[in-house]
């Protein structure tokens, strides 16, 4: 305004100057909503609430390059802004300055003075679940995807017996108050199977793993929960990468509660689980589960076929309310269009869509965006490992 002429409106009038009704989305925008980008065609701004559907969750596809990292960023960032909270699988450490800045928690198993405790129980347990029960349950999962086998009958029962030894001599009991005290650790329990006669052989083939310095070393407890946690994966050997997945999501799972709090989880690269049987069954029982505990699973991944070619992954497609689809690599884009089933404009989209392009699917809305960010926020979705690659309007 050049002139510097001055009106008098009205609220409505004024109102009007404000375009987020979000035109170009069906229904009005609640709350909850948050500001995905601008409609590639209109310019209007694409609101959407993932926790007004009839699952919270979503799954992300995309290339490479395709700024699919980017929008997750600010998603998280936005969801923060409405308070809810978000915990993050990150196996690149692309989240690790995002939380940072945000006052986030870092958990980096396999980076110095960083323990991992899977038989850990809870302080305050939900009421009528049996956490010690399925502590000593999982514990046997964990020895079995540590060791790469299956174990005998008698090896899983000297297990069980080592595993009650070790939570006696700690002082936990089926008494819920006990579980207060600092629980055994992996080392512990190799301790106890060592004085069996049937878990010697056990203990010497867990022992490779269970040194002074290992990840599953006793240390210190876990630090309280922030809003944001992210478990950066980048440091894991691939030789324990399977073990430290299975207890880092079984965590996250734990700490999925129906409080009344929305939890957003976010797992990145979700390929590398989809290759892995026990992480691509935990992917697709919280894909079921998720939303009786307000919670919201996020799946992002560039690799299409871990994803459309087996069983569990279309699990997680087919309970997932919102898709964000962006550019696809030549291959990928007849089964995408087919599985999303995509118009011919819309084909031609996600064969050719620009860094940050998105095409966002759910139900009858199928609206093409690109990512907007504030200049802050643009900066810190840059940072990390695609920080050359990815990003979006600012």
């Amino acid at each position: 305004d050049g002139v510097g002429a001055a009106r008098t409106v009205d609220v409505d009038t004024a109102a009007a100057s404000f375009p987020f009704a979000s035109a170009d989305v069906p229904g009005s925008v609640t709350e909850d909503a948050v500001l995905c980008g601008v409609n590639l065609f209109s310019g209007g701004p694409v609101m959407w609430d993932r926790w007004s559907l009839a699952n919270h969750n979503s799954v992300t596809l995309a290339t490479s390059g395709a700024g699919k990292s980017y929008l997750t960023k600010l998603e998280c960032l936005r969801q923060l802004y409405g308070g809810a909270e978000v915990v993050i699988v990150d196996p690149e450490a692309e989240y690790t300055a995002l939380a940072e800045h945000v006052g986030g928690q870092v958990i980096a198993p396999g980076r110095a003075g960083t323990r991992l405790n899977p038989l850990a129980l809870p302080a305050d347990p939900e009421v009528g679940t049996n956490e010690l029960g399925r502590r000593r349950l999982f514990a046997t999962t964990v020895v079995e995807t540590l060791l790469a086998e299956r174990l005998t009958s008698a090896e899983t029962a000297a297990l069980q017996a080592g595993l009650a030894d070790a939570y006696i001599a700690a002082g936990i009991s089926d008494n819920a108050a006990t579980w207060r005290q600092p629980a055994p650790t992996l080392c512990d329990l190799a301790d106890h199977l060592a004085r069996q006669r049937d878990g010697q052989a056990l203990a010497d083939r867990m022992a490779p793993y269970l040194g002074p310095e290992s990840l599953f070393a006793p240390g210190p407890g876990p630090e309280a929960p922030a809003p944001l946690r992210v478990f950066d994966l980048s440091a894991v050997s691939p030789e324990l990468l399977p073990v430290v997945t299975l207890v880092v999501l079984d965590d996250i799972w734990r700490a999925v509660r129906a409080d009344g709090t929305r939890r957003l989880v976010v797992v990145d690269e979700a390929w590398k689980l989809l290759r892995s049987g026990r992480s691509a069954e935990w992917l697709s029982t919280l894909a079921k589960s998720a939303r009786k505990r307000l919670a919201g699973l996020a799946v992002v991944t560039q690799d299409v076929d871990d994803v459309l070619d087996s069983a569990l992954g279309r699990t997680v497609i087919g309970n997932a309310a919102t898709q964000y689809v962006g550019r696809q690599a030549p291959q990928a884009v007849e089964p995408v269009a087919r599985t999303f089933a995509l118009t011919g404009a819309e084909r031609e989209l996600v064969a050719t869509a620009a860094t940050g392009e998105m095409l966002l699917l759910s139900g009858a809305v199928h609206v093409a965006f690109a990512a907007l960010a504030s200049p802050e926020e643009h900066r810190l979705c840059l940072t990390g490992a695609s920080a050359l690659t990815e990003g979006g309007r600012s």
